[in-house]
């Protein structure tokens, strides 16, 4: 009973080679643009808002790590074929 619990806990902690690599890349990704501060998305080292008056911008943070996240992953997986 108890070496199937630690194979299943095994095999749920287990990562696909992709997903270590884009969850790497997204960290580095993400840790660069902090830190790089563009006027875009800053305002005197704050998150702008998302919006379209003064203080507010198109591109927040959130939004572009998010997109850079998504077309990380679809590259990965089309790549190498590896989806359904």
């Amino acid at each position: 009973m108890d070496q199937i619990f630690l194979y299943n806990i095994r095999y749920m902690l287990s990562f696909n080679y992709n997903l270590c690599c884009i969850l790497v890349l997204f960290i580095c990704f993400n840790l660069l643009l902090y830190r790089l501060k563009p006027n875009s998305m800053f305002y005197k080292d704050r998150f702008r808002r998302f919006g379209l008056s003064n203080n507010e911008t198109v591109f927040p943070f959130w939004l572009v790590s998010l997109i850079f996240g998504i077309f990380l992953y679809l590259f990965f997986i089309l790549k190498y074929g590896e989806y359904v």
